[in-house]
């Protein structure tokens, strides 16, 4: 995939690519980890609502005056339902444009067990009929960042023993056992100077791990204490990169083989419930926030 080249201007956003070796034990994935910056909140499954509301679009106003960017608001709904409601149906695709990510890397991300598209709020209403017709549980969770970090999103925040296999661009497969971990979806965001008043996303499947806190050390001032370390693995191999314009939102969801054990989208997207097999799909609806130049109201 081409290169992520956020303008001067643009929110912070990291990208690295780690290496994964085949058949690693969690003992050895440490030194292939790379510590993610750290996140401004830490994530939550959401509230659970009892309907489903559009998700609220980017404020279109224009302004020809400067504008400061004072940080991203992600409106994230989830949907829960039977496994097999979205991925192995083509209702709710068939409504929204995957061809915002590159042919072969929809097929990465499909082997993966994910897909990943854009939609706009005229759309809704179609999404909103197809899922008013599926016995389906909505949760609703709203975020905000003002410091630039990525913003980790939790579906599952129980950490557990997983397994994880990772299909990568040459075909090969890597693999990894973590005694607890969780996964995350990673957004990473920039604000384009030729569209400001549209996001570019980055979307990442993230192993996250317990974080621990370094030992004390002694100083020539005596004992310092240091803060807890988050400990992660991003799948820089799936990451995702998109542009969301006004009265737009993303939509991550399973694919058809998300059934197939210990890949990434049915790690992030499948639980199991009282012996009953769940999948969710994402709704993430991105807006800024900004204070005009010499200005004291946000937008």
């Amino acid at each position: 995939m081409p290169g992520f080249r956020p303008s001067a201007t643009a929110v912070a956003l990291v990208t690295l690519a780690v290496a994964c070796t085949c058949s690693c034990t969690q003992d050895e994935w440490p030194a292939l980890f790379r510590t993610p910056d750290k996140p401004n909140a830490s994530g939550d499954q959401g509230t659970a609502t009892d309907a489903l509301t559009a998700p609220a679009g980017q404020t279109t106003s224009e302004s020809d005056r400067p504008v400061v960017i004072q940080g991203v608001r992600f409106q994230v709904l989830r949907v829960r339902a039977p496994v097999g409601t979205f991925s192995r149906s083509e209702k709710i695709w068939n409504a929204l444009d995957e061809d915002v990510l590159p042919m072969d890397h929809r097929a990465l991300l499909a082997k993966n067990g994910l897909r990943i598209a854009v939609a706009g709020q005229d759309v809704w209403p179609q999404i909103k009929a197809i899922l008013d017709a599926e016995p389906v549980e909505v949760f609703s969770d709203h975020r905000a960042v003002h410091d630039g970090f990525p913003l980790p999103l939790l579906i599952n925040t129980e950490l557990r023993e997983q397994t994880l296999f990772l299909i990568r661009p040459d075909n090969t497969m890597a693999g990894a056992r973590f005694s607890q971990a969780t996964m995350t979806l990673r957004l990473a965001y920039a604000v384009p100077l030729d569209a400001p008043q549209s996001l570019e996303l980055e979307i990442t499947p993230e192993v996250r791990l317990p974080s621990y806190r370094p030992a004390p050390t002694v100083t020539k001032f005596g004992w310092t204490e240091h803060p807890s370390v988050e400990q992660g693995r991003p799948l820089w191999e799936l990451a995702s990169q998109v542009t969301v314009g006004p009265e737009q939102f993303v939509v991550v969801g399973p694919s058809s083989a998300v059934g197939t054990p210990h890949l990434a989208g049915t790690l992030l997207l499948c639980e199991q419930i009282n012996s009953r097999d769940f999948e969710s799909i994402c709704f993430i609806t991105p807006s800024l926030q900004r204070v005009e130049a010499g200005e004291g109201n946000s937008k």
